[in-house]
């Protein structure tokens, strides 16, 4: 009885091991259509302290590196509730998009490495339309437990959210109205 329960505890830390390079990422994209030309979306897009008007949980932000703009830039996100997370764009695409990386939160995620893509490009000839594409990349925490149980609960929240920050994106951009409250 003890051989099975030391072995039992042995699998269970093993799963628990925190190894980020074998857990494998989740990847989330949702897409928007803006009725506008991609060279006024990415005007806004790329105003980085401008997020709180498209995305409905941010109350403000505010860049912490002297660089305002491209790789290399940093902000700090104030969420509405009370809770901060701090973000570097580690890739930049002059006018077509770029990546933020989140470094530090101050609060709890299921997830570590967490990314997110904006992508815009024309959406007709005339570049009177920008499709805008957004992809969201984690890794679950807690090794293979958390990919097989934090999986298929986490999934559905962050598409959920992704895709409200995609709808948030298109509202703020095509009327100019903020989506916060």
């Amino acid at each position: 009885m003890k051989k099975a329960c030391a072995f039992f505890l042995l699998i269970v830390m093993l799963l628990l091991m925190e190894v980020p390079q074998n857990n494998p990422r989740i990847r989330l994209q949702s897409q928007s259509l803006i009725r506008e030309p991609v060279s006024e979306v990415w005007q806004q897009l790329s105003d980085l302290p401008q997020v709180q008007h498209y995305v409905p949980f941010v109350n403000g932000s505010d860049i912490t590196t002297d660089q305002k703009t491209g790789e290399g830039a940093q902000r700090i996100v104030w969420l509405e509730n009370q809770r901060t997370v701090q973000e570097e764009v580690i890739e930049w695409d002059d006018g077509q998009g770029y990546v933020l990386r989140l470094n530090d939160v101050s609060f709890f995620l299921p997830f570590h490495d967490m990314e997110t893509r904006y992508r815009i490009e024309p959406d007709d000839e005339q570049g009177l339309q920008t499709d805008l594409a957004i992809t969201l990349t984690v890794r679950p925490r807690f090794g293979l437990l958390g990919q097989w149980l934090l999986t298929p609960v986490i999934t559905p929240r962050l598409q959920q959210q992704l895709d409200e920050l995609a709808d948030g994106v298109r509202y703020y951009f095509e009327t100019g109205l903020s989506v916060s409250k």
